[in-house]
């Protein structure tokens, strides 16, 4: 299902080493006109790597970024344009 969606870019200071999880999900820009699906792997030195895992036809990709300031301007979350949206496919009020 498709949800209208908006960016909310992610802070720095949540991607700093200790903050973020191995494993945790982002999502950036596919360049496609829509965006990607990434989880954290690692900090290398100051350097930050994600990886969009293997589907369909996609292979496997490596987003790699020079520092946590680089990747808070590329790495965000979606949410949800409608507030009263809880992903249940249908509009809900609270």
């Amino acid at each position: 299902m498709i949800v209208p969606a908006k960016r909310k870019y992610v802070d720095a200071y949540l991607l700093a080493q200790g903050n973020v999880k191995p494993g945790e999900t982002f999502s950036v820009d596919s360049g496609l006109g829509g965006s990607w699906t990434v989880a954290y792997i690692k900090h290398d030195g100051d350097r930050l790597l994600f990886r969009r895992a293997e589907r369909d036809d996609w292979p496997e990709q490596d987003f790699w970024f020079a520092n946590e300031s680089d990747a808070a301007k590329h790495i965000y979350t979606l949410v949800p344009e409608n507030p009263n949206y809880y992903g249940t496919g249908k509009d809900r009020t609270r």
